[in-house]
């Protein structure tokens, strides 16, 4: 990992949230000022631009910031203030919306990082509130594909890797069940699916 090094407006802007948590060194951010850094930013943990920040930061632990990886972003994105983190996270959230790839760098990290360590699956009711967070767009089948998850007998245990990666291609491809191609390459959680929203 290359070595980090804010200038001074960036290193006032991280040690403004250091120091509030018991055993967070001055080159750690931990949950409390993580919890400061949220607040005074004007988000809610269950905004989407929570995720972003951690996205673009590269964050590894929930609820801690390193230094390297605040201010290499802080760095990276060119951010001295307050402000401008908010206005490149409301910037970056809103090309989600628009841009598919600047969606996919966010969405395929969040799976990683809010997967308890030694997790092969996130559960399913975790999936599926961080896919309400997530998913802004207006997918047909969507809804229905919520539905399966919290009430089909053969609904998966838990959401692997795989299943959480391909979703949003998923979605995008399949408008209506009649595009479904049983011979794809679809995890089988989503032959699962069309089985039951067919039903």
């Amino acid at each position: 990992m290359a070595i980090v090094q804010g200038n001074d407006k960036q290193n006032a802007l991280f040690e403004a949230y250091t120091g509030r948590d018991e055993g967070c060194d001055g080159a750690r951010i931990g949950p409390n000022g993580c919890a400061k850094l949220l607040a005074d930013l004007g988000l809610d943990v269950t905004d989407r631009r929570v995720l972003v920040l951690c996205a673009l930061a590269k964050a590894e632990t929930q609820c801690e910031f390193s230094y390297e990886e605040l201010v290499g972003a802080f760095k990276e994105y060119k951010i001295n203030y307050l402000g401008d983190l908010k206005k490149v996270l409301d910037n970056y959230n809103s090309r989600m919306d628009r841009d598919f790839d600047a969606f996919m760098k966010v969405y395929k990290y969040t799976f990683d990082y809010v997967r308890m360590l030694g997790q092969k699956a996130l559960p399913v009711d975790d999936a599926i509130s961080y896919w309400k967070i997530l998913i802004t767009t207006n997918y047909a089948l969507y809804p229905k594909f919520m539905q399966f998850l919290m009430e089909a007998t053969n609904r998966p245990r838990g959401i692997t890797r795989d299943v959480w990666h391909v979703l949003p291609d998923f979605l995008k491809a399949v408008k209506t069940l009649d595009d479904y191609d049983e011979n794809g390459c679809w995890p089988c959680v989503f032959d699962n699916f069309v089985e039951f929203a067919r039903a």
